[in-house]
């Protein structure tokens, strides 16, 4: 990670930090980058997230990250919250895709750039991921290094 990369990691540890984010998983993906990432937010996010990294996620697209996403349903305890470290396009894209169309200008700002360190809060209307559909998240969050700078 760059400087500036590492600026925006810590920036993004210290907001997390505030909101007692305490996921069940978190999933990363094997490369160097996304790992320093996680190093850097994983003190802002409670101690008891397992930890995956996994190869699979290193440069994958979106319906990739969709298919793992509805397969932590094959675990024996299939968490309810899961931070998703990875890279764009495809993170860009899956947020697209599970945020609502009502969402203009949310998805506006996705699509036209989805910046290092972004950050996107969503939950789900089901019980189970493998219910999770297209466009059926509720956007609790979003939010990007440059505006924690302000």
């Amino acid at each position: 990670m760059n400087g500036r990369g590492r600026k925006a990691a810590l920036a993004m540890a210290e907001w997390l930090a505030v909101r007692n984010l305490a996921p069940d998983l978190i999933l990363c993906s094997a490369a160097r980058r996304t790992r320093e990432t996680l190093a850097a937010v994983r003190p802002a996010l409670g101690p008891t997230a397992e930890v995956a990294i996994e190869q699979r996620l290193y440069l994958a697209e979106e319906d990739q990250l969709f298919a793992r996403l509805v397969e932590l349903d094959d675990l024996a305890h299939p968490p309810a919250s899961v931070i998703l470290i990875g890279h764009n396009p495809g993170l860009g894209d899956l947020a697209l895709r599970l945020i609502p169309r009502e969402q203009q200008e949310i998805r506006r700002r996705i699509a036209a750039k989805f910046p290092t360190c972004a950050f996107v809060d969503l939950s789900f209307p089901c019980d189970a991921w493998d219910a999770i559909d297209a466009r059926c998240a509720t956007l609790n969050a979003y939010l990007v290094p440059s505006e924690l700078e302000k």
